[in-house]
């Protein structure tokens, strides 16, 4: 009878970030659908002169969400008996920003929003540019850690660890979470002049994978 020993290998990573994700959402509403629309394009003007305006190419801004919707009300009627009462057209926009982690841009990127009178929603991530390296360095902790109990184990009980007979891995996409995330609530109407942003300093990013390993026991 085949001996055999499994374990299962706990891979740790710790990086830095290096990439920074503004996530900036505009949503405008009338009872007119063009003027909706032409509400919310000046909006977005307004949004993509501040990008630039701190630095940034214009086409660094990019949709991550469009939506156009209607707007209902309940409204009571005489007899009693509730009715949708058509209330106007809301057009959600929501877009994306991304570049190289550096505080200093990050810092005027949000200053230039905010005198930009866009009168958005902006959130902040700090995250990985490149998540390959992450899960190569992810592998090889978790069979490090894998082969190091395997050892120790088998040292203990008198035995050699012979060869990899199966390795279980599910390879799906490791997610990366910020762990530093900056909430500003709604930007683009601040007073010229007035504003200013605290240090930020972002946490680093702490993943973790794992994968089984069976061996022999020579």
């Amino acid at each position: 009878m085949e001996k055999l020993i499994t374990v299962k290998g706990v891979g740790q990573v710790t990086m830095k970030p290096d990439l920074v994700v503004l996530s900036l959402e505009l949503e405008t509403t009338s009872c007119d659908y063009d003027q909706c629309m032409k509400i919310a394009g000046e909006r977005c003007d307004l949004l993509k002169d501040a990008i630039v305006k701190a630095g940034l190419p214009g086409d660094s801004l990019k949709t991550s969400n469009f939506g156009v919707t209607t707007e209902f009300r309940s409204e009571k009627n005489r007899d009693g008996n509730y009715r949708s009462v058509f209330v106007g057209w809301k057009c959600s926009h929501d877009f994306k920003v991304e570049f190289p982690l550096d505080i200093k841009l990050l810092k005027t990127v949000l200053h230039f929003i905010a005198e930009s009178h866009a009168d958005c929603k902006v959130g902040v991530d700090f995250t990985l540019a490149d998540s390959g390296e992450a899960e190569t360095a992810l592998l090889d902790s978790a069979a490090k850690n894998a082969r190091k109990k395997a050892e120790t184990l088998c040292n203990a009980i008198g035995v050699t660890l012979g060869s990899v007979v199966r390795i279980d891995y599910n390879w799906s996409e490791i997610n990366i979470f910020p762990h530093t995330k900056y909430d500003s609530g709604i930007f683009g109407s601040a007073p010229t002049g007035v504003y200013s942003e605290p240090e930020i300093d972002p946490e680093d990013i702490k993943l973790n994978d794992n994968a089984t390993f069976v061996w022999e026991i020579a």
